[in-house]
């Protein structure tokens, strides 16, 4: 690729396809095509600018190039990008018998707690992938019986630790 990228013929096929504020180049759209295309082919999917030296921490993004990109190069780019994301998830079944649906977690939001499930709209805990149990730690989750996971019995299990009171031994 040309250390130089414009159009001499006029302005009507240089993108300004700027990488990020402090990145300011423009390239011909055919270059940045070729180069995209290229950077595909090695499974490089974070593309940085074009100028070789650019201090810019930029990157070319996918909506930016989507008009000057041939519709096969766009869609390579976008379903290589989203399956990355999946890749990068965590990934488990929602907790609730009656649904089951397969959740993804994206990585920026593992720090999250608790998440409503998509399918049947209800809590789920995204650290232990369970029930949401707001009351109670996971490893406390975790350490109840089957039978003892229900809402009710983990707002008594936590009223009876507030209160220090004493399991029955029979």
């Amino acid at each position: 690729f040309a250390s130089l990228f414009y159009d001499p013929a006029g302005s009507s096929s240089v993108s300004a396809v700027a990488t990020s504020e402090d990145c300011s180049h423009f390239y011909c759209n055919d270059c940045v095509s070729k180069y995209i295309a290229a950077k595909l082919q090695d499974n490089i999917l974070s593309i940085k600018c074009l100028v070789s030296g650019c201090e810019s921490s930029g990157r070319l993004e996918l909506d930016k190039c989507r008009q000057i990109l041939a519709r096969e190069v766009f869609d390579q780019w976008g379903d290589a990008l989203s399956e990355e994301v999946l890749m990068r998830s965590k990934k488990f079944y929602c907790p609730y018998k009656d649904c089951s649906a397969l959740l993804f977690i994206d990585e920026s939001e593992v720090k999250m707690k608790d998440s409503e499930c998509p399918h049947c709209h209800r809590m789920v805990c995204v650290e232990c992938g369970t029930k949401w149990h707001p009351e109670i730690t996971c490893e406390e989750f975790q350490k109840l019986a089957e039978n003892e996971r229900g809402r009710d019995d983990i707002l008594l299990a936590t009223m009876a630790k507030k209160k220090k009171w004493k399991r029955c031994p029979s």
